[in-house]
């Protein structure tokens, strides 16, 4: 049975269009160029394309509370006390997580001097310049070492294709933002998946003109075996367990076990054990306790173990299947609209064929399947839990775009149908926020793909949806009318744009303007411009869900959990400094009283105050 709206005779399609006739040959033409470049050349492209999203403005706003300003916090111990074997938080040695991110994070604090200013004044200007750029660095890296195996497989346009949809997707671009070691630990796997690729799919590339001859070059199986280790770095277990899961997969569902023999499995261990190990080994053997007197051996257990069989230190209680899901069509949006032709294009894979390409395209499916299930098994969940998946899923959704420009829209109309009804849908569910106090206009669940507390208060009224209505609204019909036009060419430049333009206003516009909202950096800045040196601040019932006090106070804001305390405080010759979430202003007020002035000095977020006592 044909389509009855898609399929048309050639004359009655040309007597339709509204657009030049020639511009789908154009488009042709030019991505019939492309296949000529350099691959050199082809990385500089996405590498810059990367750097545009992830760097601009990178450090013009504060350290979002809590994961960035805990971690920052933890670096910042290790060059005040000279100690980068055994990490620090407070006043207790630091075990919940590996050290990788805070390494990464030192480098940059200390070309900028973290420690070099007096107590009372700011931390250096550029800090979070020094501490998010090794962050998204290591972003762009794991795009490239993708996009470089993929391009020696499967060719110019796929590779192009799979950065640029991963580049655009909001878990990308958002985390590639943040101090948190999912990033890190993503990159890690790209760059290690990506070597797997390349040494066992490839062959060595031949000289100017030259046919490729004899197998890849045997160093991609150390650089895999490598960035394991750095991913063991990371985040611990998940750092053996993600690209171990995933190779097993492909072992399964190719049954080329013969593979074992070729992965270099002694030397490489060797060397994934020579990364990673002495500092394992180094806290393993220490007696040092953390903030709850546990030793880091319990610690490792409890935080890899336990958080997968039980709901260990989760937000999220009572999960369902669909999860992860939902955390999905908002991390990978708009390209969720294209999975589902993606996973029916996947269906039709033949696996008894044994070319490069066939088995690489497995070996992406498992990546997806397997660290799905895993992370939905998984007892302990947040949204970003997932974010391993996304490069798996940005390839088979650019596999999916490649097979449509070469099909054409005749073959594909039921996907395309059920991708416009989802694009729509999912718009509608990220503009419009459902609470208990009703609906709200917000983009609440961008934020929440990288925050920790979801139940936080967020800023409605800030973040401007009405842009992103007006960027789905306008990008959305170019699309529709592409398709009503059948003219492929413009559908995906269509769908091109409104990913670019998406991704550009929530990096480089909606996160400045939310971080204000998640961030301390402001009411610091405000306190060393009013303060004294000798003048006593303090935070009252922060309690145990931010961090950013403690990092740009750079530990010397003690926290008031009680009346007395606080009566005791603010009793002292001279005015002091409060930092206080803005629900617990009032009973501060009540508590002190018609003796005490109270003047707010800085309400730049909708969470906190600084408040001058006097």
């Amino acid at each position: 049975m044909t389509s009855p709206t898609l399929d048309k005779t050639p004359d009655s399609e040309d007597s339709r269009r509204i657009f030049p006739a020639s511009l789908d040959a154009t488009l042709q033409s030019f991505v019939n160029k492309l296949a000529k470049t350099d691959e050199r050349r082809d990385l500089w492209v996405i590498g810059i394309l990367a750097a545009l999203l992830f760097v601009p403005w990178l450090g013009a706003v504060g350290l979002w509370d809590p994961w960035e300003p805990h971690y920052g916090e933890v670096a910042r111990e290790m060059v005040w006390r000279h100690d980068y074997v055994f990490p620090y938080w407070e006043n207790a040695y630091f075990f919940s997580k590996p050290v990788l991110l805070m390494w990464m994070m030192t480098v940059g604090m200390n070309i900028v001097g973290v420690n070099d200013n007096p107590v009372h004044q700011p931390l250096p200007t550029y800090i979070e310049w020094a501490m998010r750029l090794p962050v998204a660095i290591m972003a762009i890296a794991g795009v490239l070492v993708l996009s470089l195996a993929i391009r020696r497989i499967f060719g110019r346009r796929q590779a192009f294709l799979t950065a640029f949809v991963l580049v655009t997707s909001p878990f990308y671009f958002f985390l590639a933002r943040q101090c948190m070691e999912d990033m890190p630990l993503v990159a890690c796997l790209e760059i290690a998946l990506g070597s797997f690729l390349i040494a066992e799919f490839t062959q060595r590339p031949g000289k100017a003109g030259d046919q490729p001859s004899g197998p890849a070059n045997p160093v991609w199986w150390y650089v895999m075996y490598a960035f394991a280790g750095f991913a063991a770095l990371a985040k611990e277990s998940l750092g053996i367990a993600l690209p171990g899961l995933v190779i097993f997969t492909y072992l399964v569902l190719s049954g080329d076990w013969k593979l074992l023999k070729r992965a270099r499995l002694l030397p490489g261990a060797g060397l994934f054990l020579a990364i990673c190990g002495p500092w394992y080994a180094a806290m393993l053997n220490f007696y040092g306790r953390d903030d709850e007197f546990v030793s880091f051996g319990p610690r490792l257990i409890h935080d890899n173990i336990d958080r997968f069989f039980a709901q260990v230190h989760t937000t999220t209680i009572g999960w369902t299947f669909t999860y992860f899901i939902e955390q999905l069509g908002w991390g990978f949006f708009p390209w969720i609209a294209l999975l589902p032709g993606a996973v029916i294009a996947l269906g039709r894979i033949d696996r008894t064929k044994n070319d490069p390409q066939t088995r690489a395209t497995l070996f992406f499916a498992g990546w997806a399947v397997a660290l799905f299930t895993l992370f939905t098994l998984s007892g302990t969940k947040f949204h970003h839990y997932i974010f391993p998946t996304l490069p798996a899923l940005a390839f088979l959704v650019a596999l999916y775009i490649d097979r449509l420009w070469k099909d054409g829209l005749d073959k594909h109309w039921f996907p395309v149908l059920v991708g416009v009804t989802m694009f729509a849908v999912l718009a509608n569910g990220l503009y419009v926020w459902h609470e208990d106090q009703g609906p709200h206009s917000g983009l609440k669940h961008f934020t929440d793909l990288f925050v920790y507390n979801y139940t936080r208060p967020y800023p409605f009224g800030y973040d401007h949806p009405e842009i992103f209505g007006w960027i789905c609204v306008l990008g959305g019909a170019g699309v529709l009318i592409s398709l009503l036009w059948r003219s492929k060419g413009w559908l995906f430049a269509s769908f091109g744009v409104l990913a670019t333009v998406l991704a550009i206003w929530c990096s480089w516009f909606f996160w400045r303007a939310m971080s204000h909202h998640w961030s301390q950096r402001d009411e610091f800045w405000a306190l060393y411009k009013e303060r004294l040196p000798n003048e006593p601040v303090t935070g009252f019932i922060l309690g145990a869900g931010w961090r950013g006090e403690t990092f740009y106070g750079r530990d010397t804001i003690k926290e008031i959990n009680d009346a007395q305390h606080l009566l005791q405080f603010v009793g002292q010759p001279g005015p002091e400094y409060v930092i206080v979430e803005q629900a617990r202003f009032n009973n501060m007020r009540q508590i002190l009283g018609e003796k005490y002035h109270l003047r707010i000095v800085d309400k730049s977020s909708n969470k906190f105050f600084l408040v001058e006592v006097d």
